[in-house]
């Protein structure tokens, strides 16, 4: 009995899957995108899967500009915080273009054309 059970056995490495080649999705920003009459003192932005941020001083363009630029940084492995370090002007749309910098932690797909947008004044200004 023991000849036949250890003939079953056979040593290999795992084969891990299939690759990811989804990005990170948006799935939850608070407070929401396209939120008008709001001026946050943080941003949260929530993905569907854990995720790093890449240069993103380099990527993240932020219109108008802020007075002070603002520290981002992951929490929670799946979602990216942007604390900001001035208040937000009144009547201002602010639009935060996130470029390349947001990827997901295994394979590094981009969530490219990750744009938020929001307005401390009661419309959004068009852009």
């Amino acid at each position: 009995m023991l000849a036949t059970l250890g003939g079953c056995a056979q040593v290999r490495e795992p084969t891990g899957g299939p690759v990811d080649e989804t990005p990170p999705r948006l799935v939850l920003a608070e407070p929401p995108t396209g939120s008008t009459g709001v001026r946050p003192e943080r941003i949260l932005l929530s993905f569907d899967e854990r995720i790093k941020l890449d240069r993103v001083r380099d990527n993240l363009v932020i219109s108008p500009p802020l007075a002070v630029a603002p520290d981002v940084r992951v929490t929670g492995g799946r979602t990216v915080e942007v604390r900001l370090n001035a208040p937000l002007e009144q009547g201002t749309t602010y639009v935060f273009n996130f470029g390349n910098s947001v990827l997901d932690l295994t394979e590094g797909n981009a969530a490219s054309d990750l744009n938020y947008v929001i307005a401390t004044g009661e419309h959004l200004d068009s852009l």
